[in-house]
């Protein structure tokens, strides 16, 4: 029997699976970490993490009693835009820069001012450079690099120091640099007049590769670190939201997905992009080529929990250890004993700046409407009710631009939860289908590499090979509750648009 491992790693954690030659999904575990903080604009992760939590997952495998020594082959898929520079030997220069940093909004403003936005836009599908945009990180890195003397050789992707760690093979993948700012996406190939505008060499970036190609073998000391087979091969990946699209079927135009994780991300799949469209949606290119994926991003979903839980839910965690569950899990039934209140406290869930539908770019989130009866329960449910509104601002975005129908794929921690996926259901008026045993991005890795392994013909087939949906439908008692509620939300977020403008509002 041969195995595929897949590495989801996230921007808070890292998740393993591991899949049998018919994509059969035998485990999966994950392990947490904590990101470097030091102020506001800088975000960090001691780049030895990953593969350390990559390790802890296998040994917890292990434990449970899978050999993993018939791992033959390894897919990774990562967040984009996290970057760590690396010297000749490959030896990090600094911690990885993870792609919530947003320290090289100078930069970003200069590169700005040397290229049009529609041309930007047109050229690398992005509606417009800023502090966490790749391209900028790498200009403000160089100039902070050359003023201590030191020289970068390669700026590697987090899959792509994945792939040199473990084979010894410095190479990138499409997906991974559709988001870098540098990439020609019609083109499929570097943007040269960028890179020469952000004073990069062409030569610190690394091969490109397409997604679901062979990167190498791994080298005998990482698959033994790693208690993999030595003959185990490295699959190239995708980035997490085109494995994700991959695992639900978006591969085809007409299919929609969301996936709420740290971010969240909607995805719908087509031939031919948009780049006229007055909303300007972020647009990759998929693992497919010819095909891509247009993208609304909001940078704060799931994350915002995790923030509440560890600065307010020390009881709740307890709890929820003692009864052997899931703390977020805990909080989802806390959620629900609240209950809906048409009146109830609303959260703004853009805590770090709202790219889609509207452009705040220096919003931080906020609870509105709390009164001397608001329960701190009534504060949990908030969070996923704010998540599931913003969700469908960014539905209705879609709709106008002529993408979107009556149900979408949920992908993502929260649509392991029935709570979760009935509110979404319930506020954005549209089924929502779920795979509560699957975890979709870790699934779409492995089909690349099952492909690429020869288990199946195509990603066409390896997508097809899942089929254990579960679909939940709106309610109509609770759409006409959270359709007044979500009036006051769309209140909520233009004056929040107007505050951050300098000017007053009152609703």
């Amino acid at each position: 029997m041969e195995y595929i491992l897949t590495i989801d790693v996230g921007t808070t954690s890292v998740k393993c699976g591991i899949f049998d030659s018919s994509l059969r999904q035998l485990k999966a575990v994950s392990a947490e970490y904590t990101l470097i903080t030091p102020d506001g604009s800088v975000v960090e992760v001691d780049p030895e993490i990953y593969l350390q939590k990559i390790r802890e997952c296998i040994l917890s495998m292990r434990e449970s009693g899978l050999e993993t020594e018939n791992i033959r082959y390894l897919t990774a898929t990562t967040q984009g835009e996290t970057m760590i520079p690396v010297d000749k030997t490959g030896e990090p220069l600094s911690n990885a820069v993870v792609w919530l940093d947003s320290r090289a909004e100078a930069e970003a403003a200069w590169l700005s001012g040397q290229f049009p936005i529609d041309l930007v836009y047109r050229t690398t599908g992005l509606p417009g450079l800023d502090g966490y945009t790749p391209i900028a990180k790498m200009r403000h890195l160089l100039k902070h690099f050359a003023g201590k003397g030191e020289e970068v050789f390669k700026f590697l992707l987090l899959e792509d120091y994945l792939i040199w760690k473990l084979t010894g093979r410095m190479v990138t993948e499409k997906t991974l640099l559709s988001s870098t700012g540098f990439f020609d996406i019609g083109k499929d190939e570097l943007w040269n007049e960028m890179l020469e505008a952000a004073e990069v060499p062409s030569r610190l970036i690394p091969e490109s590769l397409e997604s679901g190609e062979r990167a190498g073998k791994l080298l005998a000391d990482m698959a033994d670190y790693l208690f993999v087979s030595r003959e185990a091969v490295m699959i190239t990946g995708a980035m997490d939201q085109v494995c994700g699209a991959i695992g639900c079927g978006n591969i085809i135009e007409g299919r929609l997905h969301e996936t709420t994780g740290t971010a969240m991300v909607l995805g719908a799949s087509t031939r031919t992009p948009d780049f006229g469209n007055p909303y300007q949606v972020t647009i990759y290119r998929h693992g497919i080529a010819g095909l891509y994926l247009m993208i609304p991003i909001c940078r704060t979903a799931a994350v915002i929990q995790k923030w509440f839980r560890e600065q307010f839910c020390k009881e709740e965690t307890e709890e929820a250890e003692k009864r052997g569950i899931s703390v977020y899990d805990y909080l989802a039934e806390l959620a629900a004993q609240a209950g809906a209140k048409e009146d109830g406290p609303i959260l703004f869930p853009y805590f770090n700046g709202c790219m889609a539908p509207a452009a705040i770019d220096n919003a931080r989130g906020s609870f509105f409407g709390i009164g001397l009866n608001t329960t701190k329960k009534d504060l949990i449910r908030t969070i996923p009710e704010g998540i599931s509104f913003m969700l469908r601002e960014n539905l209705e975005m879609l709709e106008k631009m002529g993408i979107g129908g009556h149900s979408f794929y949920s992908l993502g921690g929260p649509s392991k939860n029935e709570f979760w996926c009935q509110l979404k259901a319930d506020i954005t008026g549209r089924e929502v289908i779920a795979a509560p045993e699957l975890e979709s991005t870790s699934f779409g890795a492995a089909c690349l590499g099952a492909v690429a392994a020869g288990f199946f013909g195509t990603i066409e087939d390896a997508a097809a090979s899942f089929r254990n949906y579960k679909t939940f439908r709106p309610r109509p008692e609770a759409q006409n509750l959270y359709q007044k509620k979500y009036v006051s939300y769309q209140k909520l977020v233009e004056c929040t648009a107007l505050f951050y403008n300098k000017e007053n509002c009152a609703l």
